[in-house]
């Protein structure tokens, strides 16, 4: 695949994580954010409810849309820079892959990313109370677990650099009640994205791969989008009516509170670091 002007999507990418390591330069180097530290995050959800944390005296938000980019701009960033860089990226499969953060300023999730720490404890306290109808009865582990096959398959193709075109495909095609995705269907789906019907990716495959990765907390191994999209669906069966998704998984992120955060390792983290960068009261109650 070429894109306009570039030779290689290598090339492609190098000059877009240039334009990115350019612009968090721009904003350290400008008086109006002088003495800033500039936190980086992957994408808009992220600014939104980790804006709810630090202190936007001393702290500003830059969305790389891209955690691998995140690694690219502290390598290129951190010798002038470090004291005044940091970064949150989605643990993904780091965690169970045994894989740390190469650099003292770079901080991983609770669980897979970012969805799964909001969720961690349960749907917030604040959702069931609107939407009890529709939430009340869900249980997340039983989601977790009906997702497992989806979920090994993704850190089996990071494992092993499969290539499989996950967002190809939308999970409500495959579900089957209650908490159940047809895999057969979703894995032939995938390969045919994937321009990979004849890769020797079977069921069997997975439960073997699965059964050689043992995995103690689930959140650590469900993607938080994939989770999302099935309380979705599973809200939205429970009652009738409208039911938007986008405002739903809005309320969710909404009501991820100050509280919730200082319970994370990622917020311990943080203080250890840098404490003065959180906003006062958000002290880590590890």
């Amino acid at each position: 695949m070429k894109q306009d002007g570039y030779k290689s999507m290598e090339e492609f990418c190098r000059s877009a994580d240039d334009s990115k390591i350019a612009a968090v330069l721009a904003i350290l180097r400008s008086p109006v954010t002088d003495g800033k530290t500039v936190l980086i995050v992957e994408g808009a959800d992220d600014v939104s409810v980790y804006s709810r944390f630090f202190n936007a005296q001393y702290v500003e938000l830059y969305p790389d849309g891209c955690c691998g980019t995140h690694y690219r701009i502290l390598k290129s960033l951190n010798p002038n820079y470090a004291a005044r860089l940091a970064a949150i990226k989605d643990a993904d499969f780091d965690r169970l892959n045994g894989t740390r953060p190469e650099y003292d300023n770079l901080f991983l999730t609770d669980g897979h990313d970012l969805e799964n720490m909001i969720l961690r404890e349960g749907i917030p306290a604040p959702v069931i109370g609107e939407y009890r109808s529709r939430c009340n009865s869900i249980d997340l582990q039983e989601i977790h677990c009906g997702l497992a096959m989806i979920s090994y398959l993704r850190w089996m193709n990071n494992d092993r650099d499969l290539c499989l075109k996950f967002k190809a495909l939308s999970l409500a095609t495959y579900y089957i009640r209650p908490y159940r995705i047809d895999f057969e269907r979703y894995l032939a789906d995938l390969l045919h994205e994937s321009n990979r019907a004849s890769a020797s990716v079977t069921h069997s495959d997975v439960e073997v791969f699965a059964s050689r990765h043992h995995v103690n907390d689930m959140s650590d191994l469900t993607r938080g989008h994939d989770l999302l999209e099935c309380i979705y669906i599973r809200a939205k069966e429970a009652s009738a009516g409208n039911f938007p998704k986008k405002k739903f998984f809005r309320k969710i992120r909404d009501a991820y509170s100050v509280d919730m955060f200082s319970r994370t390792s990622l917020c311990h983290e943080i203080c250890s670091y840098r404490s003065d960068i959180l906003i006062p009261g958000c002290v880590s109650k590890r």
